[in-house]
């Protein structure tokens, strides 16, 4: 085995899926499902869960939905993280992250603009 590899462990999988929803110039509703590939994750942190779904699709990154705001009138961004402590935490540095723009609504349902 090459240097680095553990020899033994436990391996955490992050593994999601995006769903992107927009209003095309025809007037028509559209709707896309985007596989983001599994990600191989050194632990379950909340620091690891935002890297991994940050890198996963770059469109989606707290850059790329500032980049997406500051080109359409409206986002609305949502995200639905499992119940773990960690991807709450998660959940709320993106919060913090993205532009006051974007019209975050928050998994229990609340709406932000901050």
């Amino acid at each position: 085995m090459s240097a680095g590899v553990p020899q033994h462990g436990l391996v955490e999988i992050l593994a999601q899926r995006m769903d992107l929803r927009w209003f095309g110039n025809d007037g028509g509703s559209h709707c896309r499902e985007v596989l983001v590939p599994p990600r191989a994750i050194s632990n379950a942190g909340a620091s690891c869960l935002f890297t991994a779904v940050n890198t996963g699709v770059p469109a989606f990154s707290v850059d790329g939905l500032t980049y997406l705001s500051a080109r359409m009138p409206f986002l609305i961004f949502y995200e639905l993280p499992g119940n773990a402590a960690s991807c709450k935490k998660k959940l709320w540095a993106t919060h913090k992250l993205i532009p006051e723009s974007v019209f975050y609504i928050l998994s229990d349902g609340a709406r932000s603009t901050k």
